[in-house]
């Protein structure tokens, strides 16, 4: 009973996680970062990152609704970035923020950083 319950949460991640990547990691956008939190209030995450073919740096936004319960925040963007950051607004910024984990992927290659191993990176 508990290995089939296993393997239907399993089954379910994988169909969650293969949709997601179908609706961002298209023709138009080769590189998606993912991240699932919890935050309280509503604010706005932003990330820049620096282009590697025009060498300029871009800001993308997503806007955070404040819950209880994990939400994911992702973005897409058009290409691989050299770097980028990530700068959470300062009503996000007074409260408990916690980030579970991040994915970054590309059509090719998928990092999934886990919330004890983001000190690492």
């Amino acid at each position: 009973m508990k290995l089939r319950i296993i393997h239907i949460a399993l089954v379910l991640f994988c169909t969650i996680l293969f949709s997601c990547i179908k609706n961002c990691v298209d023709h138009s956008s080769k590189f998606r970062l993912r991240f699932e939190i919890v935050a309280t209030k509503s604010g706005t995450i932003s990330i820049e990152y620096l282009s590697r073919e025009q060498n300029s740096e871009e800001k993308i936004t997503a806007n955070i609704q404040g819950s209880e319960d994990s939400q994911f925040v992702e973005f897409c963007l058009s290409e691989e970035p050299k770097s980028f950051n990530m700068y959470i607004s300062k009503a996000l910024a007074n409260i408990d923020f916690t980030i579970f984990n991040i994915l970054l992927e590309n059509k090719d290659n998928q990092m999934f950083i886990k919330r004890e191993m983001i000190n690492l990176y």
